[in-house]
């Protein structure tokens, strides 16, 4: 038996690498950037797009952002919003507003730790990856 379980613990030790790394983007490590224009950032802001837009509809109609609860009961078309308390879910992004209504961020993870960020504050939008590993995030170009 303890034999067995030497057996198994050598081979999870082996896949866990391969593993990890098959969480990062572009099968990077933890703690590695992705290049900007990573064809697997962009198909996932991709999929931002029709919360953005609705997003930015409901911003146009009452002149700030939603609250987390309103962010909630957006009719976006194959997506399924609910409340949970400080920020929103929609679909696989998370709904954060800012305190005062002028911006907001849709945050989605990529793996154990690492996240995509859109980030809209006031006029300026950008697209953001946060390692999650306590290093600096790092503005990325994507053009989903």
């Amino acid at each position: 038996m303890n034999r067995r379980r030497a057996i198994a613990t050598l081979l999870l030790a082996a896949a866990w690498p391969p593993a990890v790394r098959a969480e990062a983007p572009g099968g990077r490590a933890p703690g590695e950037y992705p290049d900007d224009r990573d064809p697997r950032l962009t198909a996932l802001a991709r999929s931002a797009l029709p919360l953005i837009a609705a997003i930015e509809r409901f911003r146009a109609a009452n002149r700030r952002f939603p609250g987390v609860a309103e962010a909630a009961a957006l009719d976006i078309e194959r997506v399924k919003g609910r409340d949970i308390g400080t920020f929103a879910a929609l679909g696989d992004w998370l709904y954060y507003p800012e305190r005062d209504a002028s911006g907001f961020t849709l945050s989605r993870k990529l793996g154990w730790d690492p996240r995509l960020l859109y980030q809209r504050e006031g006029t300026a939008q950008r697209w953001v990856y946060d390692p999650g590993d306590g290093s600096a995030t790092k503005e990325i170009v994507l053009e989903p």
